[in-house]
């Protein structure tokens, strides 16, 4: 990839309400996060990203009433783009309910701009609800996976 590529690439993500891209080809890997901190959609430099984030889930899905706050945790999209539960058609999903997964276990993969991204989870926990479907649009930030800490 050539720089003129890569210059066109930012333009086109500058313009887009896209706020995350990752792209990599044969030894190649570039990495474009916007932050929205300004009203106007704004560049920032290339950073290295989470794959996954995790909120406090009365915060971010007030109807989830599960029990106590304090042993939950909430997986959220780490882009835009569509969720699929598993890495094919003919394989099972992922993760179930009631899998007890691992930090850097895969729970799904978001497809942003033909790019398939495997999320890992970076917490322990036993998984409560999948809350997106198959196959699903997903937003930067919209919670995925309810899990319930170990104790």
């Amino acid at each position: 990839m050539n720089l003129k590529e890569i210059e066109k690439i930012i333009q086109l993500i500058e313009k887009s309400s896209v706020n995350q891209f990752k792209l990599e080809e044969e030894g190649f890997k570039i990495e474009i996060l916007k932050e929205d901190l300004n009203p106007t959609p704004a560049l920032s430099a290339p950073q290295a990203v989470a794959p996954a984030t995790v909120v406090p889930p009365k915060a971010m899905i007030p109807a989830v009433n599960t029990g106590s706050v304090e042993n939950e945790l909430i997986i959220t999209s780490p882009m835009v783009g569509t969720y699929y539960a598993s890495s094919s058609p003919e394989t099972p999903p992922f993760i179930n309910v009631g899998d007890r997964i691992k930090k850097g276990d895969p729970v799904c993969i978001i497809e942003a701009m033909k790019l398939f991204n495997e999320i890992e989870s970076e917490y322990e926990g036993v998984v409560v609800k999948i809350l997106v479907k198959n196959e699903s649009a997903v937003e930067f930030g919209q919670p995925l996976i309810l899990l319930k800490k170990d104790a």
